[in-house]
């Protein structure tokens, strides 16, 4: 696989030259308006709001956004989409999320799908780091303030129309091998205990990491048998009509990306440089 920061230099270049617009017309003519693009953020901090109002704005105006009801209608086929379809998701329940990307959000008139790892919500900064030290989950390098989302600040945001999803109990990767009581405490011990703090059904999952051997068999069934309808990857790659919902692949961004590398994995790039993992992890699920 070519080293991440080759590819994001190339698409630097290609952005800079046009390569944005020309894959624009590509991806439109090759998926029409009938697809969804489901992508992933982690933090956005302070010094990344800038970057992250001028993605939302373009977002805005090339999209069409979907909470869960939305997306739901759209696998119906109750709704006919004007413009391509959009799921925003964050990862890892971060605290920045709720003081920065939320308000950006709304501000640009759109909403949010937050996944959280049941296990970190609440705690104080001190076991938050032992946490994600634990469950190898990165921390904003700079906080500028608490670092993870509490009980009251989820629930808050479900009542003002974005979703909340787990994300794991301990945000463990779910290799094959983990075990099946592991499985279930990660799994739908996790939805319980959401759907316990939120007083709310919890309906969506989002996997930890983007290895191929992440996305096990045994996770899969696991997630599909504890009830949950929207399960979504790391994998890159547009959602079409009559595609799984519970295998949607996100594409990850940052809000520090260059603008020109953030439109060109918006239109596709990032499809093309996870297929092999895409195609070996689930060929694997598959068998």
């Amino acid at each position: 696989m070519i080293p991440s920061r080759v590819v994001d230099l190339g698409l630097k270049a290609l952005g800079r030259f046009g390569g944005a617009t020309m894959f624009e017309i590509i991806e439109k003519r090759k998926l029409g308006i009938s697809f969804v693009r489901a992508i992933g953020y982690h933090s956005v901090s302070n010094s990344g709001l800038p970057g992250f109002r001028r993605q939302l704005a373009w977002l805005a105006m090339g999209y069409t956004c979907m909470d869960e009801t939305d997306f739901s209608l759209y696998l119906e086929g109750k709704i006919r989409l004007s413009k391509p379809g959009l799921i925003i998701s964050f990862d890892d329940g971060l605290a920045d999320n709720y003081r920065n990307a939320v308000p950006a959000l709304e501000g640009a008139g759109l909403k949010g799908w937050f996944f959280v790892p049941s296990g970190l919500v609440g705690l104080s900064d001190s076991d938050a780091r032992v946490f994600c030290a634990a469950g190898a989950l990165g921390l904003p390098l700079s906080a500028d303030g608490r670092l993870v989302m509490n009980w009251k600040e989820l629930r808050e945001l479900k009542a003002r129309g974005h979703v909340i999803g787990c994300h794991t109990r301990s945000h463990m990767r779910l290799r094959s091998g983990i075990g099946t009581e592991r499985l279930g405490v990660e799994i739908r011990g996790s939805r319980k205990y959401l759907e316990s703090g939120l007083d709310a059904e919890v309906r969506s999952f989002a996997w930890v990491g983007g290895e191929s051997d992440t996305y096990s068999p045994e996770a899969f069934m696991e997630i599909s048998d504890a009830g949950f309808t929207n399960a979504f990857t790391t994998l890159s790659a547009p959602f079409l009509p009559g595609d799984d919902p519970l295998v949607i692949h996100r594409t990850i961004l940052d809000p520090d990306l260059d603008f020109g590398v953030f439109r060109m994995k918006m239109l596709g790039l990032s499809d093309i440089a996870h297929r092999k993992v895409r195609l070996r992890a689930f060929q694997t699920i598959d068998n």
